[in-house]
């Protein structure tokens, strides 16, 4: 793991400049921002040398301050990127996530009984464990590159994506695009209603199956997820309810192979 800030400077030139980088959600008065005040600022910041090493932090109100060694300049149009934290190793474990069909809203409505294609998202953790390098760290909100060597062992990006602020000790968990070597279809094989005075109830049952073409097992989490009541009646493999809202069950898929989970819901509006 290796942290890089990336100073973009839109019409701001500032020569030997000392560039605190302050992250958070910070509280800021309604008014017009001053870019010319804020560049008179910067001017008067004075020194030389350029930024060398990575940033020391600390912690500042309720917000985390990267305080940069050395000074920097910023001219227009150009992006200057400097390094966060030493580079640090960090656990990881890589998941995959097939999404039911149910809304999250409305009504349950029958859906007909064509087997739909779905993607097979890959999402990355990575372990932040107290007490160590990278699990201290506060993490800043942006944008995570994931990278892994290939044959050459050249660098090549296998995927991207956006996370918030993350604290000391917390994972980080990273939506990382679609599988490859993984098919995902869903079918909803029955669907009725009945009313009662107020409600209406339905039940519905539904197939997701999985093919892989990968030459090892892998295990796949399939997500249901709903708002209001709604309950899982029954299924082929366990229903682990991880909230009043989300449902998981986990289906192992062999090698070059397929697998399937079937379960029932009853939900209510």
């Amino acid at each position: 793991m290796s942290g890089q800030a990336s100073i973009p400077s839109a019409s701001l030139r500032a020569t030997d400049a000392d560039v605190p980088l302050l992250a958070g959600s910070i509280g800021r008065a309604k008014g017009r921002f001053d870019a010319r005040a804020q560049e008179m600022v910067l001017s008067r910041m004075a020194a030389a040398g350029a930024a060398q090493g990575p940033a020391s932090e600390e912690g500042i109100g309720e917000a985390h301050l990267y305080s940069i060694p050395g000074r920097i300049s910023l001219e227009p149009g150009v992006t200057s990127s400097v390094a966060l934290f030493e580079p640090a190793t960090a656990p990881w474990e890589r998941s995959y996530v097939v999404r039911g069909q149910i809304p999250y809203y409305g009504m349950l409505q029958p859906i007909g009984n064509e087997e739909n294609t779905v993607p097979v998202e890959v999402w990355y953790t990575l372990k932040r464990t107290a007490k160590t390098p990278f699990g201290d760290l506060p993490l800043p909100g942006g944008t995570y590159r994931l990278y892994q060597n290939d044959a050459a062992g050249r660098f090549q990006l296998i995927g991207e994506s956006s996370t918030g602020h993350t604290a000391p000790g917390r994972d980080v968990r990273l939506a990382a695009g679609s599988a490859f070597d993984l098919t995902g279809k869903r079918v909803q094989t029955t669907y009725a209603t009945r009313r009662d005075s107020t409600r209406t109830i339905a039940t519905a049952d539904f197939r997701v199956t999985i093919t892989s073409a990968k030459d090892t097992a892998v295990t796949v989490e399939v997500l249901e997820e709903r708002f209001g009541e709604w309950s899982v009646l029954s299924s082929s493999v366990p229903a682990e309810k991880l909230s009043s809202t989300r449902t998981r069950f986990r289906v192992r898929v062999p090698a070059m192979g397929e697998a399937s989970v079937t379960y029932r819901v009853r939900v209510v509006w």
